[in-house]
């Protein structure tokens, strides 16, 4: 389980880091924003890379750190 708090910690870390390297500015576009960013796969792909984990495994675990987070509050 501290595994998983690890690893979306590090995810947070990943993601804030390409949001702000890559300037990115959400465009208005009509109809329905997506549920996921391009820059969120992005991230998951790095943290596989940086933790050498499986892409499905650490995805695994970023949900279930995701609900516990959620479940705390």
């Amino acid at each position: 389980m501290q595994n998983s708090n690890l690893y979306f910690t590090l995810f947070q870390k990943i993601y804030e880091h390409l949001t702000i390297l890559l300037n990115v500015q959400s465009k208005k576009k009509a109809g329905r924003p997506p549920k996921v960013s391009d820059l969120q796969p992005a991230a998951l792909y790095i943290t596989s890379y940086i933790s050498n984990t499986p892409v499905l495994t650490l995805a695994r675990f970023l949900i279930c750190a995701y609900i516990q987070c959620l479940a705390s509050i």
